[in-house]
C-alpha cells in the first residue's frame, strides 16, 4: 500500500457540514452538500464537521470509514434497495431514508433507489459487506474506497 494516495481538497464550506457528507462545487471555491439532482457534480465525501465559512476537507479518492448506504429490508416489501456484498459498486442514491435527504448516502449500482443519472456513475466500492435489514428502508455506515474524480 506504499503506492496509495488519498486525495484530499480544501474548500470552503458554503454550509454546516458533518463527516461523509457529499459535496459539489457551488461557486469558484465554496461546496454544499448535493441533492440527488447535483449528484453528478460530486467532488467528493467531507472528512470531519465544519461551520459555514469555515475550510472544509474533502475526501475525491481513498478509503473512507463511516461511509452511508442505504439497504432493503430482507422481504422486499420497500422495493427500495438491495443488501451491500464486499466490492459491490456503489453510486449516489436518488431516495432518501433515515434522517438523510436524496443525494446523501450511496447504494449498490444495481438497487431501485437509484435514478437514471446517477446509474453509471459509481463512486465507490464496498470494503465490507451489508445484509438486508427486516425494518423497511434504512441506511448504515461501511467502509468503501471512495473516488469522485
Amino acid at each position: 500500500m506504499s503506492n496509495f494516495k488519498t486525495e484530499i481538497l480544501s474548500y470552503e464550506a458554503g454550509e454546516d457540514l458533518v463527516a461523509g457528507d457529499i459535496v459539489y462545487l457551488y461557486s469558484d471555491s465554496v461546496v454544499k452538500k448535493i441533492s440527488s439532482v447535483e449528484a453528478t457534480n460530486a467532488i467528493g465525501m467531507v472528512q470531519g464537521a465544519v461551520s459555514d465559512g469555515d475550510q472544509v476537507a474533502i475526501v475525491a479518492v481513498g478509503i473512507v470509514d463511516g461511509v452511508r448506504v442505504l439497504v432493503e429490508d430482507t422481504d422486499s416489501s420497500s422495493g427500495y434497495d438491495v443488501a451491500i456484498v464486499r466490492g459491490t459498486h456503489l453510486v449516489i442514491s436518488g431516495k432518501a431514508a433515515g434522517t438523510y435527504t436524496a443525494g446523501q448516502a450511496l447504494s449498490a449500482s444495481t438497487g431501485t433507489g437509484v435514478t437514471t443519472a446517477n446509474a453509471t456513475t459509481i463512486v465507490a466500492k464496498a470494503l465490507e459487506a451489508v445484509a438486508g435489514v427486516t425494518t423497511g428502508d434504512t441506511y448504515t455506515t461501511i467502509k468503501a474506497y471512495v473516488k469522485f474524480l
